[in-house]
């Protein structure tokens, strides 16, 4: 079983092709920023409303919060509504990140390991994926000059 800052998962041990729904990883800072409408700590109605939707939907759900949105010494840095937050969702579907790790880190790795969907908004350009991209074209038996010319037209 995969485990990723808390999430333990229990589809990973049947293969991506028979899983009939694909697990939902939500990245809780950037969805609770976009329900505010604002910066940084957000709402934490946006993360409950996306997991009661994924979750309605039969999908299994990892939120991925740095743990001081959770709890924090300065209120400030608190997601509001946690407390709706801490009871309406379930401790075992949350994945708490170390305040100083990259959370982006932990929800690609989980999303490529568990072939999972994500919800976010974050266009991620802080990340470079032309090695997987070329690692998984390789692998289809495309060329690496095929994928270089795919990047580049992409850009």
């Amino acid at each position: 079983m995969g485990h990723w800052g808390g999430i333990t998962t229990t589809q990973n041990t049947i293969t991506a092709d028979a899983r009939q729904k694909p697990i939902v990883a939500i990245d809780a800072a950037n969805v609770a920023c976009a329900y505010a409408d604002g910066p940084p700590p957000g709402d934490a109605k946006g993360v409950i409303a996306a997991y009661q939707y994924w979750n309605n939907l039969g999908h299994e759900v990892a939120i991925f919060i740095k743990q001081f949105r959770i709890s924090n010494k300065n209120p400030d840095y608190i997601m509001k509504n946690i407390d709706e937050f801490r009871e309406k969702i379930p401790s075992s579907a949350i994945a708490k990140i170390p305040g100083k790790a990259d959370d982006d880190a932990y929800f690609i790795d989980f999303c490529l390991d568990e072939g999972a969907i994500l919800v976010t908004n974050d266009k991620l350009r802080d990340h470079d994926f032309k090695n997987l991209l070329m690692a998984s074209a390789l692998d289809q038996g495309k060329s690496e000059e095929e994928v270089n010319k795919s990047i580049s037209a992409a850009k």
